[in-house]
């Protein structure tokens, strides 16, 4: 695991940390640049046209079947089909000069579906009276569809802190096959 320089206080840090635990700054994930997202969208087009057997002038047949919602002609897939459980959480103060809480947990998502699909969760935390204060909706694979079975996710910082959260709960709001 090789170490670099924190931006902010330069300390030896992990590259693999997402925050400085000495002064708490969160580090940004370097993306890919423009050119290579503009590459990377001309391959696809021009792949997904190939593959089709597409030239410009030929129009494809609209016998075709699409895909939304199905697969293959399997059934829809839908939120009934998704079971969640919420293994660890907790909200851990990861700075020493300043106090900053990032929730930290796991969960696991059981796609009971025919096919692999995409899944929306919503997170929601509650207080001591179980009165929901807090929650969000995020896609635990972004654009991936999760395969059929039971999937890992990681809850770390899918819900910003708050002091009176107590439990967490965990739930399918959207299915959707990339």
């Amino acid at each position: 695991m090789p170490l670099i320089s924190c931006q902010k206080c330069k300390q030896a840090i992990s590259d693999k940390s997402t925050a400085c635990p000495h002064c708490g700054f969160i580090r940004k994930k370097k993306g890919i640049g423009i050119g290579a997202i503009i590459f990377l969208c001309a391959l696809g087009y021009f792949g997904y046209h190939f593959y089709l057997g597409y030239s410009g002038y030929t129009k494809k047949s609209t016998n075709q079947q699409t895909h939304s919602g199905t697969q293959q002609g399997l059934s829809t897939c839908n939120t009934s089909h998704i079971d969640t459980k919420i293994n660890t959480f907790s909200f851990e103060d990861h700075c020493t000069q300043s106090t900053c809480f990032y929730m930290q947990g796991a969960a696991e998502i059981t796609n009971n579906c025919p096919y692999p699909v995409g899944v929306q969760l919503k997170i929601i935390g509650y207080d001591s009276q179980n009165s929901p204060i807090s929650s969000k909706n995020f896609w635990p694979e972004s654009t991936l569809n999760l395969p059929v079975g039971v999937t890992a996710i990681s809850l770390d910082q899918a819900l910003d802190y708050d002091s009176r959260i107590e439990t967490i709960s965990i739930h399918p709001t959207k299915t959707k096959v990339w």
